[in-house]
């Protein structure tokens, strides 16, 4: 399965970080292949067109992963419920 991983996410499994939950350990482990994703023009122009959610999470390097969810339709592994204000699916 393509997803996408929070960078905490990725340092508490390098680590092998017990803050990291059980599902996302599974998924991470499950993947046949690690890919570096690039930012492309298609991602900007997702992007742009987020709009802030109430909680008034503005992250900007959570935003461009987020829309990178958004346009490659894949999911997020995050412990940051904050994201589940926009139209991604998160796993944790």
């Amino acid at each position: 399965m393509a997803y996408l991983i929070d960078t905490h996410a990725y340092l508490w499994y390098a680590l092998g970080d017990s803050r990291l939950s059980q599902t996302a350990l599974d998924v991470i482990d499950d993947s046949d292949e690690d890919r570096v994703l690039g930012i492309t023009t298609h991602h900007a122009v997702e992007l742009s067109r987020l709009a802030y959610p109430r909680n008034g999470h503005r992250d900007p390097f959570d935003r461009m992963m987020i829309a990178q969810c958004i346009v490659e339709d894949v999911p997020f592994v995050s412990n940051d419920a904050d994201l589940d204000e926009y139209p991604i699916r998160r796993i944790w």
